[in-house]
């Protein structure tokens, strides 16, 4: 996939998890921590490239050669300010795909399908869509990188790309995951149920 074009992950994890009552960094499915699962299905899927955006606390816990830990000293403001700390230490690549850590169960598959995409078309936004509904991760094109770094810590990813009138490019997918966003409790035990596997807390690094 990296022979078609040079596209590099942001993954997004500097979040406190208040709803689910611990850092989602350090939360597991099935003794997997959520980012790692990410990881390695990017990897699969031909990304080597991949920034683990953390809160300052959890950087010295990492110690993982495949990722490059970023730390977003200013969380607060919201998700955003993480894709802003991502993008600052990853520049000159011709694409990003931004994966919030609560959404662990994308398939491998549905990655290469937005990577394919997003080289067949390296100036638009690519998302995929299950059932008519938009998902993440998504894809938005290096071009806009310095445009995005220029904006508040407080917007937001989807107003930014409409701001900036960029072209959405919606794959269908059969990947129900992209909905799963994994927020609370009990989305965390529906997780559970529906992979067998049993979620715990663990250090997630």
């Amino acid at each position: 996939m990296e022979g078609m074009c040079k596209v590099a992950a942001v993954i997004l994890a500097a979040g406190k998890g208040g709803r689910i009552g611990c850092p989602k960094l350090a939360l597991e499915l099935g003794g997997v921590p959520f980012w790692m699962m990410i990881v390695q299905r990017l990897r699969k899927a031909g990304i080597r490239d991949i920034a683990l955006v953390v809160r300052r606390s959890r950087k010295g816990r990492l110690s993982d050669s495949r990722i490059m830990p970023v730390v977003n000293y200013h969380p607060k403001p919201g998700m955003f300010s993480s894709v802003q700390a991502g993008l600052r230490r990853l520049p000159g690549f011709a694409g990003y795909i931004i994966c919030p850590v609560d959404h662990p169960g994308v398939e491998t598959g549905t990655y290469r399908r937005l990577l394919k995409r997003f080289c067949g078309s390296p100036d638009s936004v690519v998302r995929p869509r299950y059932r008519g509904a938009s998902g993440h991760p998504v894809v938005v094109p290096g071009s806009v990188r310095r445009e995005i770094l220029k904006l508040s810590p407080a917007d937001r990813l989807d107003r930014a790309i409409g701001n900036l009138g960029l072209i959405l490019s919606d794959v269908a997918v059969a990947d129900r995951n992209v909905l799963l966003n994994i927020n609370t409790k009990r989305e965390l035990s529906d997780a559970d149920r529906l992979r067998g596997k049993n979620p715990r807390r663990g250090t997630g690094e």
